[in-house]
């Protein structure tokens, strides 16, 4: 059974529920982090500078690299999927 389009086009609504995954995502991390660093600078453990100033080793920053790789390719999974598999 097809499911219900609601721009008009299957592909844009793919494209829509991209943006809103990824916008509840961002204002959970955003949140959070905002939290995490009042907290940290707050009790004298890190200060919002320090985090700006951060700058990854090799091993680090290739870990890095492969967490937003595995985050852009599932964040797009929904538009890459095929139209027979929803």
């Amino acid at each position: 059974m097809a499911q219900p389009s609601f721009l008009g086009d299957p592909m844009s609504d793919r494209i829509m529920q991209v943006v809103m995954n990824l916008a509840e995502k961002l204002y959970v991390t955003r949140h959070r982090m905002e939290i995490m660093e009042r907290l940290l600078d707050q009790n004298g453990i890190l200060r919002s500078a320090d985090i700006e100033a951060f700058e990854p080793d090799t091993a680090t920053s290739i870990e890095m690299q492969k967490s937003r790789d595995e985050f852009i390719a599932h964040l797009l999974d929904s538009v890459v999927r095929t139209t027979g598999t929803d």
